[in-house]
């Protein structure tokens, strides 16, 4: 929650309405999507402590470690206002998803919570009016434990208000058929991707693509993206084509609201409702142009590049006819809001836009040189302008022989030194005239 900030926060207005009875008190929604948002454990501590129960109940299934390895998990909080006349009331409301990759042991999709979860259901919360789990029924599954009850021979369920006789509780299924890798059921899938593209440092080209396998459907596209990606608006450009042949095909776009950034105060928002033609491919096509960072907002791995939120498109569908009886018979018999059609939320991948990073090592080999410079330089001038020369044998006589023969030595050296200036003689022929000048000593 500590990031996020008005510059990464927009309002939509079709992607997340509400019911018709909630519009009356519905005074502003805010959106905001952490693209860069690392996953740690600790993300789930103040989520738990919203809770009335946070060591009983079901709460006790969420394992930290299982839940960030899994395939999708996502955590939210609604408060919704509600209330007549002149009463208002606020209630509360804790939604997680998490989707588990079960593994096939022996051929079979066998499976049970506490392998799932690696642990059971403790206790029950006592603050809580319900506590059931809901285990929808395929065909040749067995429970064990069986279930308290059965709702339309589709979902068994578990009240764990009912379970005393037990302190822990946990469902393992076993099925009789080997599990069938390879399904020839044609599905009818919704899919949303996006990329960036582009060359050069200064501008590129956003495309997001959605894949409609079945049904013509209406949904909101909405992507809200980050101030420093200049949108060139004229340049959104939206296209459909079949997906068998890719023929282009007709479809409406009811509505658009589109909010221009502001640089370090608010990100951009787009917003389109849409008809998707059935088995089509359509693609959100646009254009923008880089911004220039301060060297204070880039992020220690400059050059790993910056994220951008995902797009999300937001849908209903109804619920299958077959299974509308049977969802309406467990919404009476476990008081869960199931409704004849169900919101779809699908949301896209993160993007990695690279921008123009500058040199951050120059500052630093500019440092390096001129601290090694005026080192070098202040060690000399600090000793000359500090020091004192003063005579360490003062006690030796002005006029002592050792005196006069080393002045007399330094002046035969100086003589030697001028003469051979003089001559222009090398160290060679110095050396030369030294040996010759000791072979006459010698001789004589």
């Amino acid at each position: 929650m500590t990031s996020i900030v008005p510059e990464l926060t927009s309002s939509p207005r079709f992607a997340f309405e509400r019911p018709a009875s909630d519009k009356e008190h519905e005074m502003h929604i805010r959106y905001s999507a952490v693209g860069k948002e690392s996953v740690c454990t600790e993300n789930l501590t103040p989520w738990r402590k919203l809770l009335p129960c946070k060591q009983h109940g079901l709460v006790t299934l969420l394992n930290p470690l299982k839940l960030y390895e899994s395939v999708y998990h996502s955590m939210g909080v609604e408060l919704r206002q509600s209330g007549e006349d002149d009463s208002i009331n606020y209630q509360l409301q804790l939604i997680i998803y998490n989707v588990l990759d079960i593994p096939v042991k022996s051929g079979k999709l066998d499976w049970s919570i506490s392998e799932l979860f690696n642990r059971k259901a403790t206790g029950t919360c006592a603050a809580a009016t319900s506590s059931m789990v809901i285990v929808e029924l395929d065909k040749g599954i067995h429970l064990e434990p069986p279930p308290q009850r059965i709702v339309s021979d589709k979902f068994g369920v578990y009240d764990l208000k009912m379970n005393s006789s037990s302190p822990s509780f946990s469902v393992s299924a076993y099925y009789d058929d080997m599990f069938d890798f390879l399904s020839s059921e044609e599905q009818e899938t919704f899919s949303l991707s996006s990329f960036i593209g582009g060359t050069d440092q200064h501008d590129g080209v956003l495309v997001s693509i959605l894949k409609n396998g079945g049904s013509s459907l209406r949904v909101t596209f909405t992507h809200q993206l980050p101030w420093f990606m200049m949108i060139y608006y004229h340049t959104i450009e939206v296209t459909c084509v079949d997906l068998e042949h890719g023929h282009e095909q007709v479809f409406k776009i009811h509505k658009r609201h589109f909010v221009p950034a502001i640089s370090r105060r608010r990100p951009a928002l787009i917003e389109m409702e849409l008809d998707l033609p059935s088995r089509s491919k359509c693609q959100v096509r646009l254009e923008f142009e880089k911004a220039f960072l301060r060297i204070r907002e880039y992020p220690p791995d400059a050059n790993h590049g910056m994220y951008v939120p995902a797009a999300i498109v937001t849908f209903e569908k109804e619920r299958d006819s077959d299974n509308s009886k049977k969802q309406n018979d467990l919404e009476s018999k476990t008081r869960l809001e199931t409704g004849a059609t169900e919101r779809i939320v699908v949301h896209g991948n993160v993007l990695l836009l690279a921008l123009p990073v500058p040199d951050f090592s120059m500052p630093f080999n500019v440092i390096c040189f001129v601290m090694t410079t005026v080192s070098l330089c202040f060690g000399p001038i600090h000793s000359f302008s500090t020091k004192i020369l003063i005579p360490i044998n003062t006690a030796l006589p002005s006029s002592s022989l050792p005196r006069k023969l080393f002045r007399m030595v330094l002046l035969i050296l100086l003589g030697v030194a001028f003469y051979a200036q003089y001559r222009e003689m090398s160290l060679h022929e110095i050396r030369r005239s030294i040996e010759q000048f000791f072979e006459k000593m010698n001789s004589v």
